[in-house]
């Protein structure tokens, strides 16, 4: 059976080199019929919660720029980061691989992600903070954004 990894990720800003992922979801569904097979979120902790935010309050030239700030106040990931929910993101990402290829034995690697801008952001991330997750995915995806 072959399943799409609709996922999408949370970070404090836009630039994979300079900033952190702080959230990731994956929905898995069946590729024929959209079926959601299982689904799961991780909060990301970072080693310095107070330099994370920081960088959720500038843009990526260094340019004060509340929007990444409000959005993860508004959704509670802040909140989550100062009381120390989450993950460190090595733990994330054997989480993750191991997410996938539970619910698609034998096919690592031909999972095709799923999303809004996956080709754009997603990917770019993965393959910058969590290669192994990168890895067990497969290169094309669904980009319905």
């Amino acid at each position: 059976m072959g399943i799409i990894a609709w996922t999408d990720i949370e970070t404090t800003g836009i630039n994979e080199w300079q900033n952190d992922v702080v959230e990731i979801a994956f929905v898995l569904t069946s590729a024929s019929r959209l079926t959601v097979i299982a689904r799961r979120t991780w909060i990301i902790q970072p080693p310095d919660v107070e330099a994370c935010i920081a960088k959720m309050r500038v843009d990526d030239a260094g340019k004060p720029d509340d929007y990444v700030f409000r959005m993860h106040t508004e959704n509670g990931l802040i909140d989550a980061l100062l009381a120390g929910e989450g993950v460190p993101i090595h733990q994330a990402q054997e989480e993750i691989v191991a997410f996938l290829k539970a619910h698609s034995p034998g096919r690592p690697g031909l999972i095709p992600m799923g999303g809004s801008g996956v080709e754009r952001f997603e990917s770019r991330w993965f393959e910058a903070k969590l290669p192994m997750v990168k890895e067990a995915l497969h290169y094309w995806g669904y980009d319905i954004g």
